[in-house]
């Protein structure tokens, strides 16, 4: 985001300097201001000099006092994969920031910045999640949910402090169940949204060293059953599912050698003994065409190396793909 100065990088177009074209020799009054793309509070623009009315003729609020020009989301840098939740999380974080500079994000402001999985219920476009730190200022407004629990450690991710990843790791998984937990640390070791963030290794030992509770408790248990390479939630829920009825657990995304193309290819789950994988469907590989057709070339090179693919989608009732899993594996030789 734009910067005012050194001692506080991070808080978005306070000063003067921020807002084009007036002191220089424009009518600030007049209508003829022509707005930064950015952040300001209502404050400063008023100690500036602009109208109440020009202000909301060309802004938006964010939070209370806090007003936004243009589509900030060309300011500052966004991973590749930034989707509208995180403009929006940076955007909430941003307002909070300048008024409160000592805000870190947190919980699941935090984990939609760094991009980790989160269930949809913690997915909140409207809410921000801050803390202030021991001793900080207890922030109220409409948008904020904010605490001032101390913070381990303070970093900088997109220009924006939020706590370092392990341990926004830890406060989300304290409101999740076994499932999302799982899910949570798939998503750290694997490649999603630019992952893998952390080593299975680093992860086991922050585990460990955790204190007695019920995030300790979650995390232990989910630790055993996360693996790298996973590329969905989707994709380890339905491992989960495949474990939870007495199947063998499938390997995940393993590297499998087609003849018929020349080529290596990854099934989401697979059971290489037997030959036998699994392919979860999301809605887009139904809607896009050029997906549709190498799907079906990808498992017809799968069909002629001798695998039976298991195709699975959402809307599908578990039994039907379950049992279509054993009774593949039992074709192939598995005894329960």
């Amino acid at each position: 985001m734009l910067s005012t100065g050194s001692r506080n990088p991070w808080r978005p177009l306070l000063e003067r300097s921020y807002l084009p074209n007036m002191g220089h020799g424009e009518n600030t009054t007049s209508g003829l201001w022509k707005p930064a793309t950015g952040i300001a509070t209502t404050g400063s623009l008023l100690n500036n000099g602009v109208t109440r009315w020009t202000i909301d003729a060309n802004s938006r609020q964010l939070v209370h006092g806090v007003r936004a020009f243009g589509d900030i989301r060309s300011i500052g840098r966004a991973p590749r994969w930034a989707d509208d939740l995180w403009f929006k999380q940076r955007e909430l974080l941003s307002a909070v920031q300048s008024k409160y500079p000592e805000a870190t994000g947190v919980g699941p402001t935090a984990g939609a910045l760094y991009g980790m999985v989160l269930p949809y219920r913690l997915q909140r476009e409207e809410l921000v999640f801050v803390s202030t730190g021991r001793g900080g200022r207890q922030i109220r407004m409409k948008n904020v949910r904010s605490n001032r629990k101390p913070i381990d450690k303070r970093v900088l991710w997109f220009d924006l402090p939020v706590a370092s990843g392990l341990e926004v790791m830890a406060q989300i998984a304290a409101e999740l169940n076994f499932r999302e937990a799982v899910q949570l640390l798939d998503g750290l070791l694997g490649p999603w949204n630019g992952g893998p963030k952390v080593e299975h290794a680093k992860l086991k030992s922050f585990i460990r060293e955790l204190p007695q509770s019920r995030i300790y408790r979650t995390l232990r248990k989910a630790l055993p059953l996360a693996r790298p390479g996973v590329q969905s939630p989707r994709e380890t829920s339905l491992r989960l599912e495949i474990i939870r009825a007495g199947l063998p657990e499938p390997a995940v995304n393993p590297r499998v050698y087609l003849p018929s193309i020349g080529e290596y290819r990854k099934p989401d789950l697979a059971w290489e003994e037997y030959k036998v994988c699994c392919e979860y469907e999301g809605i887009h590989h139904m809607t896009d065409a050029d997906q549709w057709s190498s799907d079906i070339r990808r498992y017809r090179a799968f069909e002629a190396a001798g695998w039976t693919v298991i195709r699975v989608t959402k809307s599908m009732p578990s039994a039907e793909y379950l049992q279509a899993i054993r009774d593949a594996l039992r074709a192939r030789g598995w005894k329960p």
